[in-house]
């Protein structure tokens, strides 16, 4: 497999891309909290928060896969990339590399578990409000504890069906909002995009379980995971033309109406 493929594909293991959409909020919110009330200013701070911290990332997984590609040689093909960040630094530092990595790791998932708790329990809170947020802080805390336990490559096994299922979606909602002005807010845009986008990842994801749907394997680029790529592009341009043209009739029903 082509590796820039490759790479893309198994960053959805990362699930950026989904913290990203719920980090948003925190940031929106932070900012508001911060005196940032103007749309203007909010979406502009945004972008440069979210353009340092990609600049950042890109840096990381820069080094983490040149590590990756050169540990190789060394000790062979790792289960995960926890192991081989562990081989890495214990073969450098010794027992105190080990730690120190372990209070590295701690420290970085603290960040997106405190992010992700926050976002998910304020948005439950608000879905059903007889329930606290409080409540829904501990039941995440909890959970994410007891499924953490059980092992990355276990969790790995069962997250990556529902990571290809969720990943494409979450890709062109964001690529939607990047283009929104272009076709100006058209609702129906985002409605056949995201229904095309998710048949095809969720029968992809569900491939995964040997639950199959042969005609998709006609689509392009399925073979290589990218099945939902185009799908997405004909969602989009469907729903645009649709839009158009339902505005234009009620628009010309209104006149009608008024004439009358």
């Amino acid at each position: 497999q082509f590796p820039l493929l490759k790479g893309f594909l198994d960053g959805y293991m990362t699930m950026d891309a989904i913290a990203a959409l719920n980090f948003g909020i925190v940031i929106s919110l932070a900012l508001k909290g911060m005196g940032v009330t103007e749309e203007k200013k909010l979406v502009s701070n945004t972008i440069k928060a979210g353009t340092i911290a990609g600049l950042l990332l890109a840096i990381i997984y820069g080094m983490l896969a040149y590590l990756g590609a050169v540990s190789q040689t060394r000790f062979g093909i790792s289960e995960n990339g926890a192991q081989v960040l562990t081989n890495v630094v214990f073969y450098l530092f010794g027992q105190k590399g080990a730690v120190l990595l372990g209070v590295i790791f701690s420290l970085a998932c603290l960040t997106t578990s405190v992010g992700l708790l926050t976002s998910c329990s304020q948005y439950f809170a608000k879905l059903m409000p007889k329930v606290s947020y409080k409540t829904f802080i501990t039941i995440f805390s909890i959970s994410s504890m007891i499924f953490a336990n059980v092992g990355l490559t276990q969790i790995l096994k069962f997250s990556v069906p529902v990571l290809t299922a969720i990943y494409p979606m979450a890709i062109v909602l964001m690529v939607l909002a990047i283009l929104d002005n272009f076709f100006k807010g058209n609702s129906y845009v985002y409605l056949f995009t995201m229904l095309c986008t998710s048949f095809v990842s969720i029968f992809d994801a569900l491939g995964q379980f040997g639950i199959k749907v042969n005609i998709l394997n006609s689509l392009p680029f399925y073979s290589k995971g990218l099945g939902w790529i185009v799908p997405a592009a004909v969602g989009a341009i469907v729903g645009f033309i649709y839009g158009n043209l339902k505005n234009k009739g009620l628009s010309k029903n209104i006149s009608w109406n008024l004439n009358k």
